[in-house]
């Protein structure tokens, strides 16, 4: 492990090394406006998209009517989950109730 670090300061310096002599071979240059100009040209038209950004009329209306019906779904299927819940309750209601009134008849001693 040390080793591997020692070369990869060895690497690293030799690197600066590089960089400075190659600064000091090369000067910068700066490129012509018109270059600049004519590359930036040529890369916005290769890059740029080929469909258009914006949806027509007829996707606006077809994504607000699938919004509409996902919401009336979502809408009735809560309403029967909040049916069935309340329809447990009810039936759990009445058994306890049934039990209830059962006890008590069993409890009481018939009237004489």
């Amino acid at each position: 492990m040390k080793r591997m670090i020692a070369s990869l300061k060895e690497r690293m310096s030799n690197l600066g090394e590089v960089e400075t002599r190659l600064e000091e071979m090369f000067t910068p240059v700066m490129p012509r406006p018109d270059f600049v100009r004519d590359l930036r040209h040529r890369l916005m038209a290769q890059f740029t998209p080929k469909a258009r950004a914006g949806m027509d009329n007829q996707q606006t209306m077809l994504i607000i009517a699938a919004s509409l019906l996902s919401f009336v779904m979502v809408l009735m299927v809560s309403l029967r989950a909040l049916l069935a819940v309340l329809t447990s309750l009810g039936l759990l209601y009445q058994y306890r109730h049934q039990l209830h009134r059962e006890k008590r008849t069993q409890v009481l001693p018939p009237a004489a």
